[in-house]
């Protein structure tokens, strides 16, 4: 468990002041004490402190158990206390890796809007929460925001892991950038690069016609790079497909070499030199013919 965790909880516990919190530090109190824990205080919120930092040093074997009756009660506050973090805390389970492009930890534990302006109006929207236009404070820089409701992610919230970890691996022009992550306790916040111009898919429609041959060059030539990087990276993506590219400019001819972008990393994954991979996942109109035939 991480500290980030422990702070949402501790964070949650002073909010709600809920039974269970009661039930495992009563027994340590005085008889004059029960009363006041049904109000928070400095007292409460010292005395919780206390205990989080007691069952994280057990936790990391910096401390060795009592053999006094107190010592089962620890082991249940502990036992909450993961509980409690694992309900809130998403972040928490995705590990402290360091951003392999940034190398920095990407994971911010303090709140979005300390640091970034969100737009109101959404830029899209998806199964599982929208993407907004957001500006950093201190620079005025623009990025994108997927907002992701943890209610709504529950049964993909393994393919949003996965999206998050080989975001952090990766590092090329024509792949999108992860700059940071937040959550608090409805939703989870990805920071993106801003890609303005939407993707693919919607550049092609808007066309007057046809793709011209040297459109189609420039296009094929980025997402062939991209590709190209991953698989370098032992990353197959595996769902490619025009409306997992990103186009960041309305005219892609205005820079040959770095308008669109790689996204989507749900159904990625790594292997290792020689692996035959024989998962069928990805988008049915976009697999390759072989693959359909297997499915």
């Amino acid at each position: 468990m991480d500290w980030c965790s422990s702070f949402l909880a501790l964070s949650s516990w002073e909010a709600k002041g809920t039974e269970e919190l009661r039930g495992s530090t009563r027994g340590r109190e005085g008889p004059a004490e029960k009363d006041n824990l049904s109000e928070p205080g400095e007292k409460q919120r010292n005395s919780l402190q206390k205990n989080i930092t007691k069952a994280i040093a057990f936790d990391h074997g910096a401390m060795e158990t009592e053999k006094d009756p107190d010592d089962r009660m620890d082991r249940v506050f502990r036992k909450n206390l993961r509980r409690t973090a694992s309900n809130l805390s998403l972040m928490s389970t995705l590990g402290r890796a360091v951003s392999e492009r940034l190398k920095i930890i990407v994971e911010n534990p303090r709140a979005i809007h300390a640091f970034y302006d969100l737009d109101s109006a959404d830029l899209g929207r998806g199964s599982y929460g929208a993407v907004k236009r957001a500006r950093v404070k201190s620079t005025s820089a623009t990025r994108a925001v997927k907002v992701i409701s943890k209610d709504q992610c529950k049964e993909g919230f393994g393919a949003l892991k996965n999206e998050i970890f080989i975001s952090k691996k990766v590092d090329h022009p024509n792949v999108v950038k992860l700059y940071e992550i937040f959550e608090d306790s409805e939703n989870l916040y990805l920071v993106l690069e801003l890609c303005a111009a939407g993707h693919l898919f919607a550049y092609i429609r808007t066309q007057r016609g046809p793709l011209r041959d040297y459109q189609s060059v420039l296009i094929m030539r980025q997402i062939l790079r991209g590709v190209s990087y991953l698989h370098s990276c032992h990353i197959v993506h595996r769902d490619l497909k025009p409306q997992n590219v990103l186009v960041t400019r309305p005219d892609i001819s205005r820079d040959a070499g770095n308008s669109l972008r790689i996204s989507d990393f749900g159904l990625s994954c790594e292997f290792e030199e020689g692996q035959t991979l024989t998962a069928q996942v990805g988008t049915t109109a976009y697999m390759a013919p072989q693959a359909r035939v297997a499915a």
